[in-house]
């Protein structure tokens, strides 16, 4: 074939410009590929590959998840759990304020009843020692002690009844076993007053002790300690308070 035929211009006998053909590539297992050569893409490996198929908010980085958010949730965590912490404290401060509170007016409603019955009893007691006393009439003297005690013991289970209606958390333990421990002393108080007679001596309460110590538990140190021992001071029917 002509060779004029393959180059632009050359026709009808024309001579048009002269084309330089490149050589074919080398064939074989050393084949170049020109540097030009758009169907050439070198690879280049970072440091760190990222993959682009990880979900939203995700990232891969050296075959490992790496999550954006991580740090904001744990902070977000932190925060909550000491919000948390913060308000148990508040609201243990609450039941113990209660607690002190219910104490002081049990120990004032108690303190009244014993007060009552042992006037009487006190004024009562030489009669009933007389010898012109008879059975009729310790009968009778007796009866007046348990009016007086009945009156009592109506008032000291209101503060009992009162006592049970509040609430505490059931992790608060030394809270609820305070409570428990006297409400149960008040119920040996209305027992005691409703019994009372004239021949009755003041009797060391078991009861009172134990609610005495879970007190002082519930209520180490602070304000309402000190406001504690006051109460307790007046609680009868045990050991006197250190």
């Amino acid at each position: 074939m002509n060779d004029c035929l393959r180059r632009p211009g050359c026709a009808s006998g024309t001579a048009g410009p002269a084309v330089t053909l490149a050589p074919d590539p080398p064939s074989g297992d050393d084949e170049a590929v020109a540097p030009d050569d758009p169907l050439h893409h070198p690879v280049v490996e970072p440091d760190e590959a990222v993959d682009l198929d990880a979900p939203a908010g995700e990232t891969m980085v050296q075959g490992r998840p790496a999550r954006r958010w991580t740090t904001p949730v744990l902070v977000a965590v932190l925060v909550l759990v000491v919000a948390a912490l913060l308000a148990d404290r508040s609201l243990r401060e609450s039941e113990v304020d209660s607690l002190v509170n219910d104490v002081e007016a049990a120990s004032r409603t108690v303190a009244l009843a014993d007060q009552r019955i042992t006037s009487m009893q006190l004024y009562l007691r030489p009669v009933a020692a007389s010898g012109a006393s008879t059975s009729g009439l310790a009968a009778d003297l007796d009866g007046l002690v348990a009016q007086a005690a009945a009156r009592g013991a109506q008032e000291v289970q209101g503060r009992q009844d009162a006592l049970d209606e509040a609430t505490v958390l059931p992790w608060h333990g030394d809270v609820r076993e305070a409570r428990v421990a006297v409400d149960t002393y008040l119920g040996t108080q209305v027992e005691r007053l409703g019994a009372a007679r004239v021949s009755d001596q003041p009797t060391e309460d078991a009861a009172r002790d134990e609610a005495v110590a879970a007190l002082r538990t519930a209520v180490p140190a602070g304000d309402q300690a000190d406001r504690l021992e006051a109460a307790l001071r007046g609680l009868p029917g045990g050991r006197a308070s250190p």
